[in-house]
């Protein structure tokens, strides 16, 4: 879909497919690289923390079964 244009707070006008020649906005170089290092940043807590959860779940089954042997 592409946007034509007119006031943000209005209807705006979308077409299904883009006229002939159309070429879309490129996203500015420093927005490019400030979204990649948001997503390392996000892609490393989500690491730490599933590292962390599984290392939880393997100390409490061992609990588990010591405390029931």
């Amino acid at each position: 879909m592409v946007y034509l244009g007119g006031a943000p707070g209005r209807r705006r006008k979308m077409l299904h497919d883009p006229p002939p020649g159309y070429v879309p906005p490129q996203p500015k170089p420093e927005d490019v690289r400030r979204q990649m290092r948001q997503d390392v940043i996000l892609l490393r807590v989500a690491v730490i923390t599933g590292i962390g959860l599984v290392a939880a779940l393997v100390v409490t089954c061992l609990v588990v079964i010591a405390t029931h042997l």
